[in-house]
């Protein structure tokens, strides 16, 4: 019997713009221009998959539609077991959707558990038969890859692939924010470039995800779907602003360390590696705070902020009394250090915001003259 529909599974944390899925669209386009071809963005929530993928082979002939995976060698290490599959298993969950949903879901889970104790192996042999990338190791994808348009007339599905292209771009920043120390430490300009370049992706980033949040009709949202596409916009916002702070710490220290062949104090390059760890830890956990909304976690983030705030203020201070002691390095580098203990204080100020709406107000202090007075009554 002729195939005429088709569903492509793609795996775990890849997209329909992932290569295989791109070229086997465009396979079958050419061969097959008859079938029916969808690939959705599956969520990273299994029930939000196959409620997804149920609802876009609902009305799917059942006799003439077929599934094909992502991975063609597990593909074919699982292929004797289907039978057993359907035999067992299918039979108890009853739903055609549901069960290819869970075949997919238990042979990702099945691959982990085979590869789990073969990464090192399987890491080694990839060093060595892969060849080193040409492009410069600074340099991301050129092009979002979780925003998927078929997920617009679901909102939140939609929503849930914004916020995967935000923690993308949240891993970009990090990217940038780790390398910064680099830089002054090593005064490596090449890396400076590298890391300046991913600013212009971070920003490319911001645009597309802020763009297609907005084709999302927010009068159809639930209230805590409504509050999801605030905290995404906010996040993204948040991380392109970030990114841009990094730029100009990045080209500050090439214009005012590495090219006037300057250096920090030991006390003074302890001193910015501390705040820079702390920092770090901050923003990997802002994006918890995003990923999981749990209301523990941004308290945890709103008492960072100021410690945070502390720890900078003690550094400044010491280094001025290293600048009343006359401490050559410290003299020299005077201008570029304070400004970079501020800009790390302005990073640390918007990711501290970023957990605000998850806390509660504390309710007001209780004050019993501000209560009205019982009035008064003479015998």
């Amino acid at each position: 019997m002729t195939t005429t529909h088709l569903l492509y599974l793609h795996g775990f944390r890849s997209s329909p713009q992932s290569a295989k899925a791109r070229l086997m669209a465009a396979y079958v386009a050419q061969h097959h221009p008859a079938v029916h071809w969808w690939c959705p963005q599956l969520p990273p929530s299994p029930r939000a998959a196959m409620d997804l993928v149920a609802q876009g082979i609902a009305t799917w002939p059942r006799a003439t539609m077929a599934v094909v995976g992502s991975s063609l060698l597990g593909v074919a290490l699982v292929a004797p077991w289907l039978g057993l599959w359907l035999h067992h298993v299918h039979p108890l969950v009853g739903d055609g959707a549901h069960s290819v949903v869970l075949f997919h879901l238990a042979f990702n889970l099945a691959a982990s558990l085979c590869f789990l104790g073969a990464t090192d192996a399987l890491a080694q042999a990839l060093v060595r038969w892969i060849p080193e990338p040409t492009e410069a190791a600074g340099h991301a994808p050129p092009r979002p890859s979780h925003l998927d348009p078929s997920a617009l007339a679901t909102p939140s599905l939609a929503i849930a692939c914004a916020a995967r292209e935000a923690l993308y771009q949240a891993d970009l920043v990090e990217s940038m924010l780790v390398g910064v120390i680099n830089v002054i430490r090593d005064d490596d300009v090449q890396l400076s470039c590298q890391l300046r370049a991913l600013d212009d992706t971070v920003d490319g980033l911001y645009a597309a995800i802020k763009g297609y949040l907005t084709q999302i009709s927010r009068t159809g949202l639930n209230k805590r779907e409504g509050q999801r596409w605030t905290e995404v916009i906010s996040f993204t916002i948040s991380m392109e602003q970030i990114a841009d702070i990094l730029e100009r710490v990045l080209l500050e220290l090439e214009d005012k360390k590495i090219k006037q062949g300057l250096q920090f104090s030991a006390a003074g390059m302890a001193e910015i590696q501390a705040l820079h760890a702390q920092l770090l830890d901050n923003l990997r956990l802002a994006m918890g705070v995003f990923l999981h909304s749990e209301a523990r976690d941004a308290y945890h983030l709103m008492e960072e902020k100021g410690r945070f705030r502390e720890l900078e203020r003690r550094y400044a201070a010491a280094h001025l009394a290293r600048l009343s002691e006359r401490t050559l390095p410290s003299m020299e580098t005077s201008s570029l250090h304070i400004d970079l203990l501020n800009e790390f204080q302005r990073i640390n100020s918007l990711l501290c915001s970023l957990a605000e709406p998850l806390v509660e107000p504390p309710p007001p202090p209780h004050n019993a003259r501000s209560r009205p007075r019982k009035p008064h009554r003479t015998p």
